[in-house]
């Protein structure tokens, strides 16, 4: 039985910060959780050993919905696929306007 494992290691660029933009610790975790939740590896992709990293930079309106994303990944499949998804976030007590950065781990054993 092949697991498919999303880590989602939240790492921000100065100015971007979602711990920094939101409610500290918490804000974190619940953008982990929400992010592990609602993210998903296309079944195409989950072949033993697959690994991909892929960064998200990623805006908020004022609710914390989602209103743009852009994936950053060579596989083209991965890339729309963490986009459209993204696209049905939310995250709320993230401050609209700036973009906010996560790297998306995807390991397949």
């Amino acid at each position: 039985m092949k697991k498919s494992i999303l880590m989602a290691t939240l790492v921000f660029m100065a100015g971007t910060s979602v711990i920094k933009a939101g409610n500290g610790l918490n804000a974190e975790k619940d953008a982990s959780g929400n992010i592990a939740t609602h993210i998903a590896i296309p079944e195409q992709l989950k072949k033993q050993g697959f690994r991909e990293k892929v960064k998200v930079r990623f805006t908020v309106n004022e609710n914390g919905k989602v209103n743009g994303v852009v994936a950053v990944t060579a596989n083209r499949l991965l890339r729309l696929t963490v986009e459209k998804q993204f696209l049905n976030l939310s995250f709320v007590g993230l401050k609209s306007g700036p973009a906010h950065t996560v790297v998306l781990n995807f390991n397949v054993y």
